[in-house]
Formats: C-alpha cells, sequence, structure tokens
C-alpha cells in the first residue's frame, strides 16, 4: 500500500503589523506637527489679543496726553495774553510815574520862584530875567533860566530870549550864539513866570566867562533887555 503525499501545505502566515505600527514615525511626526500647528495658533491668537488690547490702551493714553496738550496751550497763551497785558500796564505805569515826576519838577520850580518872591530878596518890578543855573554833567552844560515880570501885571508879555555866551579861546575873547548854534528855544510867553532849561556843549579849548541873556519884546517897556549873569558863579560841577 502507498502512501500518497499531500497536495496542499499548511504553512502558518506571519501576522502583517498594523498601518500605524508599520508607519508610526510618519504618523508621530504628523501628530507632532498638529500639535504644533494648534499650540502655534492659540498661542498667536493670545498674544494677538494681548497686543490689541495694548494698543487701545496705548491710543487711549496718546488721546488723554493731546487732551492735556491742548490744555497746556491754551494755558500757556492765556498766561501769555496776561504777561503782555501786566507788562503794558507796568510801561503806562512807569510812563505815568515820570509824567508825576516831571509835574512836580515843575511844581518845585513853581515854589521856588514865588518863595524867591516872597523873601523879598528878589524883586521883580518889570520884565526880567530872574535867575541863571548851569549844572555840569560831562560834556553837557544843562543851562536853567527863569523870566519873570512884575505880579501886579496881568497883562501877557512875548517876545524872543536870545542866549550868548562870552569867553576866551587861544589868547583872543570870542562870543558864542547859543540860540543859533544848539538850535534853542527863543520864544518866551508869560504872565507871571517862565521857566527854560537848555543843554549846551561848550567847544574843546573855549573857556566861559559870561552868560548874556537878551530879552526882546514888542509889549514891554523897554523893548530890549539884556542881562548878564559871571560863569563861575552859576555853574555848579
Amino acid at each position: 500500500m502507498s502512501v500518497k503525499t499531500p497536495r496542499y501545505i499548511i504553512q502558518q502566515q506571519p501576522e502583517k503589523a498594523s498601518f500605524v505600527r508599520r508607519h508610526w514615525l510618519m504618523v508621530s511626526l504628523m501628530v507632532l506637527a498638529v500639535l504644533t500647528y494648534l499650540l502655534g495658533r492659540y498661542t498667536n491668537i493670545d498674544v494677538l489679543q494681548a497686543f490689541k488690547g495694548q494698543q487701545k490702551t496705548l491710543v487711549e493714553e496718546n488721546q488723554k496726553l493731546e487732551t492735556e496738550n491742548e490744555s497746556l496751550k491754551v494755558e500757556l497763551s492765556r498766561w501769555k495774553t496776561e504777561v503782555q497785558v501786566k507788562d503794558e500796564a507796568i510801561r503806562a505805569l512807569q510812563k505815568m510815574l515820570e509824567d508825576t515826576d516831571k509835574q512836580q519838577a515843575l511844581l518845585k520850580q513853581e515854589i521856588q520862584f514865588f518863595e524867591s518872591l516872597l523873601s523879598g530878596k528878589e524883586q521883580v518890578s518889570e520884565l526880567s530875567v530872574l535867575s541863571a543855573k548851569v549844572n555840569s554833567r560831562g560834556d553837557l552844560h544843562h543851562v536853567q533860566v527863569v523870566l519873570a515880570q512884575k505880579l501886579t501885571k496881568v497883562r501877557e508879555k512875548t517876545g524872543s530870549i536870545i542866549l550868548k555866551l562870552k569867553g576866551i579861546k587861544g589868547e583872543e575873547g570870542e562870543t558864542l550864539n547859543l540860540t543859533e548854534q544848539f538850535s534853542l528855544e527863543k520864544s518866551f510867553s508869560l504872565k507871571y513866570f517862565q521857566v527854560f532849561n537848555y543843554s549846551i556843549k561848550v567847544p574843546d579849548g573855549f573857556n566861559p566867562t559870561v552868560l548874556l541873556v537878551e530879552l526882546e519884546s514888542s509889549t514891554n517897556k523897554p523893548k530890549k533887555i539884556t542881562e548878564q549873569f559871571d560863569w563861575s558863579k552859576i555853574i555848579k560841577n
């Protein structure tokens, strides 16, 4: 009896690995990529939200600063206006003080004039030169001449006044017409008295000796009056 060889051989099929096991590296990389994407996305959203919040805060802060800046500009403009008004007020006050000083000086001259009349030392009978004074300040000489007439006279007198200065230059005598040389005021008009203040400069090399004051008036008798004053006695340094 012969033994027949079986036609089929049963072999055990090796177990196949799953897709995940076979491609675990690729799956791991994909999972890692997804996680990285999701992590980056949501993280970026948080950062973006933070940036937006910060931007809003900065915008609000900027608007606040702009408002404060405009307010400061208005305040600065108001201060400038106040300073300008104060400066103008100060200048006006200084002008008032200067005018007051001038008025006081004129009143002082009037008081001195009437005091001299009442003292009896200076009796004014007709139109005349009551006094002449010279104050020296450096190169300039300030000359004050006071004209007056009798107090009982109420008629106004007008005319011209001329100042001349006699002196010596070198070895020769010389007379300067101060009114013409320095364009001094030469018209007078008075009822009781009038004060003239002049500023002159004595030429170099000229030694003054006598100040001449000439008055000419068609409403006075005599029509022409000349009075002279010793320079050394009327000048004050």
